[in-house]
């Protein structure tokens, strides 16, 4: 995840504003929360309403890499296939919060803190 994570900080801010990101929160979603077995998943990036389709695209593509990278590394995890799932990236103005309710905030400060970013409200 973190050799991802710098990638998606780069095409999510906004060219010329290090300070400024179209990501608002990394999702993630889990069909077992036991410690055992195997366990679908499914990421999601919830970007801001004004994001570009180009950068949502970029996104989507990353973060469709980085669940591949997960599925392979960890014969325990899977993509979830349904077919109400959102796509890896969507924008606020077009998820239902009955459908961000089925996920989980990914704190992932702490990535973000590794590589120098002293706002642990951004993304990276």
């Amino acid at each position: 995840m973190e050799e991802i994570l710098p990638e998606l900080a780069r095409v999510a801010q906004l060219p010329g504003d290090v300070g400024f990101s179209y990501v608002r929160a990394l999702y993630v979603r889990l069909d077992n929360f036991e410690e055992e077995g195997k366990c679908g998943f499914s990421l999601m990036a919830l970007l801001r309403a004004d994001t570009p389709n180009k950068v949502q695209s970029e996104l989507d593509d990353l973060l469709d890499e980085l669940s591949n990278k997960l599925e392979e590394n960890d014969a325990n995890f899977y993509m979830l296939e349904e077919s109400e799932l959102p796509s890896f990236a969507e924008k606020e103005s077009t998820i239902t919060v009955s459908t961000l309710g089925r996920y989980v905030k990914f704190n992932i400060d702490s990535v973000s803190l590794s590589h120098g970013d002293p706002d642990v409200g951004a993304l990276c």
